[in-house]
Formats: C-alpha cells, structure tokens, sequence
C-alpha cells in the first residue's frame, strides 16, 4: 500500500536571500542555470527516491506479515476444530448422561431391588427375632431407603420395647437387606419372690414376667426387695465395685429395713456369718470383712451399719429370749391389772 506524502517543515524549500535573487535575475539574462538550484533538485530527487524505497519496503513487509498470519491461522484452524468438537461431545455427554441416569432411577424405583427384601437379625441371645422384627416396626416389601434414612426410629423401638436388649443397630447388608444387630444386657442377679426366681438384669432391671426354675451357681440371689428397681439397681452398682473374691463369699442379700434405715440389707456369707450393712456403704465397708471375719471365734452378725463390730449368734439368741420374757411379764401384770380392777370398784 502507498501512503499519501506529507508535506513537513523540512521538506519545504527555504526562502531566497536577496544576494540569491539577484544572482538569479543575473543568470536567466545570461542564459545560464543556477547551480545550487541544480543541488537542491538532485536533493529533493534523492529524498523522493528514499521514500518510495522505504514505501516499497513497507508493502513488501506488510504483505510478509499477511502471508505470516494466514499460515499461522491455517496451523491453528484444525486445533481450533479438534477442541470445538470435544465441547460438542461434552455436552453431549452430560445430556446423555442425565437422561440415562433419569430413566435408571425411574426403572429402580418400580424394580424390586428398590423394596426391602429381608432383616437379617444377630446378637439375639435370648431375645425371639420375630418379636424384635415385630416392634421394630420395619416392613419388608416396602421402599428400603426410606427405612434406611430413618433407622434411628427402628433402633429405637428396639430398645424401647425390649428391656433385655441394650443396643440395636441397622446396617445395610447386600442390595436391599437389612442387618440388624442387637447387644443384650447381661443377667447379673435374680429376685427370689413367691417362691419364683426372676432375673434382675445389669442396669437394675428385673424381669418379673421371666421365671427361672434354679439359678447357676453361684448366682447372686436378692430377697425381699418387691421389684424396687430403684434400690436394685444401686445395689447391683455397689455390688460390681467388689473384687471377685469378695463376690463370691456371698450367698444372698435381703431388704431388712428399720425404722431410723430403709436400705439396712442383711447379707448371708457363705461360712454362715451375716452382715448387717446399708446400700450406699458396700463398696466401702464390705472390704473389711475378710479381717473381722477371721478374727471371729464363733459364727455371728459383722454389723457395719455405723461402726464395724461383730458378735456372736449365741448373744441374739439371749437378746431374743430376754425380749421374749420381758414381754411376757409385760402381759401377765397388764391382765393383773385388768382382774383387781374391777374388784376395786366394788
């Protein structure tokens, strides 16, 4: 391309000196040039002549670059292309994909995978598993995700309903089963009562609809308690604080409340003593029995209910008889009275 030329400052010719006019009046006369007019032209030729090469130059140059920029768009266009038809093919892809997985939760939801197939019950040591399945409330043949989100509930039934049954917990086994696995409470006790033994569980709890026709040996045997489970429970916390030594000396334990203690027990050893002692003081107090005991001359009473002493069975015996008499004469001098009375009035 050929650019217009513009006149600068330098380009214009500067103005004639007086002497230079003269001169140059003088020459056309005579009929000669004027030489340093002749300079300024070859000066001005020159110029022209550099600037149609620089413009020469310039197009050859532009039409370089042109040629420059179609072979870099003809290497860049099958690039261009190549990653045009790859986000083509993406969206594509999500397209497909969302419609695949549309239609196979809308085939999985009628299908029979989608409803739950069966429970699976373990842990039962006791505990029936139709009555677990029962009062869980779970049903088999209807949606298993609805059930799964809400398993707590189930679990909760569970335990609820069942007092042998400490946890209960729901997990999903294969495609549309479900596991459930229960941990029972440990029976630590039973309750002799109306000549029934029924088992006292580990948290306190008997269970008086359950009867057992001997207990294991060994087993701790509790009278007189009508079920508190209240007192039971405290009880059987004192009575896991006691090392297994101690545990095993002990035969049974009665409820026998005074007037100024509703929790005085009545424990009954194994070499044949008994110990008088409250509730709350069996962990503390009972581990001095071995020592009191040893330095016994005869079975009796080891009565830890303030002060730790003992004395023998023989003493509660005289006691008794003492009473026993006392009351007695009591009567005979009440009835005395009631005779002379009335001879009195006469």
């Amino acid at each position: 391309m050929s650019r217009k030329k513009q006149n600068t400052p330098s380009d214009q010719e500067p103005p004639l000196t007086p002497w230079q006019i003269e001169n140059q009046k003088y020459l056309k006369e005579q009929g000669k040039e004027i030489p340093w007019q002749e300079e300024e032209d070859e000066n001005a030729e020159n110029h022209e002549e550099a600037e149609s090469s620089n413009e020469t130059s310039e197009s050859e140059m532009s039409e370089d670059s042109k040629e420059k920029d179609y072979q870099s768009f003809a290497t860049k266009l099958p690039k261009m292309k190549k990653q045009r038809n790859k986000k083509l093919i993406r969206r594509l892809s999500v397209i497909v994909g969302v419609f695949l997985a549309g239609t196979a939760v809308a085939v999985y939801q009628v299908s029979p995978l989608s409803k739950l197939e069966s429970v699976e019950i373990s842990g039962n040591g006791v505990v029936n598993a139709n009555q677990v399945l029962q009062v869980s409330k779970l049903q088999e043949g209807q949606p298993i995700w609805k059930q799964y989100y809400k398993r707590s509930v189930y679990e909760k039934n569970v335990v609820a309903q069942i007092p042998r049954v400490k946890t209960a917990d729901i997990k999903l086994s294969g495609i549309n089963t479900f596991q459930l696995k229960l941990t029972e409470f440990k029976v630590v006790a039973y309750e002799f009562e109306g000549g029934k033994y029924h088992p006292i569980l580990e948290n306190g709890f008997p269970l008086t609809d359950e009867e057992v026709a001997k207990p294991a040996d060994g087993s701790l045997i509790l009278e007189q308690f009508a079920s508190n489970e209240k007192l039971i429970s405290e009880l059987i916390k004192q009575y896991d604080e006691l090392d297994n030594n101690l545990r095993s000396l002990i035969l049974n334990v009665k409820l026998t409340p005074s007037n100024s203690n509703p929790d005085l027990l009545t424990i009954a050893m194994k070499d044949k003593n008994e110990v008088k002692i409250s509730i709350e003081d069996i962990s503390t107090k009972m581990k001095y029995y071995p020592q009191v005991a040893s330095q016994m001359e005869e079975n009796g009473v080891v009565d830890m209910e303030v002060a730790i002493y003992s004395y023998p069975y023989s003493k509660v015996e005289e006691e008794n008889d003492k009473g026993e008499k006392t009351e007695e004469s009591s009567t005979l001098s009440s009835s005395d009275e009631e005779a002379i009375s009335p001879e009195t009035d006469e």
